[in-house]
């Protein structure tokens, strides 16, 4: 592997071949940057780990600046010196569950057994929540975006807000409780948005078309609704 000094109108100036090939930083150990025949280009590090040789992608050339890649070079080889396994480590997160799965534990064995309207609830968290925060592994989900998510739904749907936010808690404590999350609850201490009351009264023309829509139900439906609507 051909070393050189780490600048960009060099890396920019490597040519593409036929196959891939890498150079090496003369800056940062272990330094790399893979030049592919496509002509992409990604940084890494090539270093032995527990005696095996791995390679352990950094980023693209084209989001990172040669600083960044040298500053998380640098890290990793650290944690390497450390004895840990950076490989390791980012297998681990990758396998983590993300709230969408947590949800179709949560869905499946509790919350459509146990929990009134659980479909309903289901696709209210699928439009509010999921589709935002849904894909982020359960450490990625913290407070803050927990707060975010319930003040930008709450400036035109506060009650839905404040019921979003308290299923996603559920959804939590569920993990917790049967051990596939350890860290604390996100959605604890939202402060729910104060709502105001829907609860309203019929008009006497709505009255008129509600009795005579009963009168076209058998008599047991005619009692049973004209009950209900004198007992409030």
């Amino acid at each position: 592997m051909q070393r050189i000094n780490f600048r960009k109108n060099i890396l920019d100036s490597l040519p593409v071949q036929a196959k891939r090939y890498y150079v090496s930083d003369e800056k940062v150990p272990g330094l790399g940057l893979a030049v592919y025949p496509s002509g992409t280009k990604s940084f890494l590090l090539y270093r032995r780990i527990n005696g095996t040789p791995q390679r352990i992608k950094i980023g693209s050339y084209a989001d990172l600046t040669i600083e960044v890649a040298r500053r998380e070079a640098t890290k990793l080889n650290a944690k390497i010196a450390l004895g840990e396994d950076p490989l390791e480590e980012r297998r681990a997160i990758k396998d983590e569950l993300n709230f969408n799965d947590l949800f179709d534990l949560y869905f499946n064995q509790h919350s459509k057994r146990f929990v009134k309207n659980a479909d309903e609830d289901k696709k209210m968290l699928e439009r509010h929540f999921l589709n935002k925060l849904g894909r982020l592994k359960l450490r990625d989900i913290t407070p803050d975006k927990i707060r975010k998510l319930h003040i930008d739904l709450g400036e035109k749907y506060p009650a839905v807000a404040n019921r979003v936010i308290a299923m996603a808690s559920a959804v939590v404590n569920f993990g917790r409780k049967y051990g596939y999350l350890e860290q604390s609850n996100p959605c604890s201490g939202i402060k729910k948005f104060r709502t105001i009351s829907r609860d309203r009264f019929l008009t006497n023309q709505e009255l008129q078309a509600f009795f005579s829509a009963l009168e076209h139900e058998n008599e047991r439906y005619q009692d049973y609704f004209s009950i209900l609507l004198f007992t409030g």
